[in-house]
């Protein structure tokens, strides 16, 4: 018998193309050259700009009209509304702040109406793994290896629930995840996989 999961789905590059609208968008509007392969590394220095400058500059991409237009990645909203039809709980669980919340409820339901149970935000400095503690998550499809470590070292997820979403630049380094993790190319494998738990 097929159990019903309760399904915790990060937001920005799960959900959302989030990164390449900002690299994209940053390169056009600033006339520069931010390399999507290597800005997320610590010490990249293609942005040109100290870390004020940058977080002013990607604050107005975010609230520029084009940020609303980001459309969910293909079959996404299908595999979600396929789980959601089997009766999973779904649960957004994401970094992004509170004050985020109109702009993120717009997108969500523009593109997945009536899927999602609530949507929890972490902020950038919040405890994700307690959030998924607090929504007794059973699965997370997150592109954040680290996210997805924390959630099997506190016992939250058990192994093969936590699933790696994506090929990203910074996901690639597959001996940095724990043994628990699944990678996923995309939604289809995400549905395949949250099945092959919920029928385990």
């Amino acid at each position: 018998m097929m159990r019903k999961l309760t399904i915790a789905v990060d937001c920005d590059d799960t959900l959302f193309p989030t990164a390449k609208y900002f690299i994209d968008s940053y390169n056009k509007k600033f006339n520069a050259n931010v390399d999507f392969e290597h800005q997320h590394e610590p010490d990249y220095d293609g942005w040109g700009v100290s870390d004020a400058e940058l977080l002013r500059r990607l604050g107005m991409l975010q609230d520029a009209e084009e940020y609303r237009q980001i459309e969910m990645y293909d079959d996404a909203a299908r595999a979600l509304n396929n789980l959601s039809a089997e009766g999973h709980r779904l649960v957004v669980v994401t970094a992004r702040k509170e004050h985020e919340r109109p702009i993120t409820e717009l997108m969500i339901e523009r593109d997945a109406p009536g899927i999602f149970d609530t949507i929890e935000f972490v902020g950038w400095h919040g405890s994700k793994h307690e959030t998924l503690r607090k929504i007794e998550a059973d699965v997370l499809v997150d592109d954040s290896i680290h996210h997805l470590n924390k959630a099997l070292e506190e016992d939250i997820l058990d192994p093969g629930c936590a699933l790696l979403f994506g090929d990203f630049p910074w996901s690639r380094t597959i001996g940095e995840a724990g043994e628990g993790i699944i990678r996923c190319a995309d939604w289809i494998e995400v549905e395949q996989r949250i099945e092959r738990v919920a029928n385990s």
